[in-house]
């Protein structure tokens, strides 16, 4: 009968997946986050203020000091600016846009909360992508 080896013999010399039940990554007025961008996606949340269940739009993004990919969530200003980079890098197409963007470095930079109409903060974002 043949040996079974340990989770941490498998793991020794290639890469794990496995479910990340972690929360999203944020980022404070005037923080910045660097990394390799890996992908982006939809998905689906229980939205903890109405109980109902709702799609949010995710990018990934591998921070190479730990190799943890951090999952960003695109609110509406952040979600613009994917917009902007959709049409810019796969014209218009999210897929195309994730083809293009895969394994190059892409920087968030999280600028000062504009005020809403209503007064009511709102996080105001700017990407750079950098030719690799």
């Amino acid at each position: 009968m043949a040996k079974i080896p340990k989770s941490e013999e498998l793991k020794a010399g290639g890469k794990s997946f496995r479910p990340d039940t972690s929360k999203f990554r944020t980022l404070k007025p005037g923080e910045t986050f660097t990394g390799i961008f890996v992908g982006a996606g939809t998905t689906e949340i229980m939205d903890r203020r109405t109980r109902l269940r709702k799609e949010l739009f995710v990018l990934r993004i591998r921070d190479e000091a730990s190799e943890k990919v951090e999952k960003f969530p695109c609110a509406a200003m952040m979600l613009r600016g994917w917009e902007d980079i959709a049409d810019e890098y796969g014209g218009g197409d999210t897929d195309a846009t994730i083809q293009a963007l895969r394994g190059r470095h892409l920087s968030i930079i999280r600028g000062d909360d504009a005020k809403t109409a209503d007064s009511n903060p709102m996080g105001t974002y700017e990407f750079v992508i950098f030719d690799d």
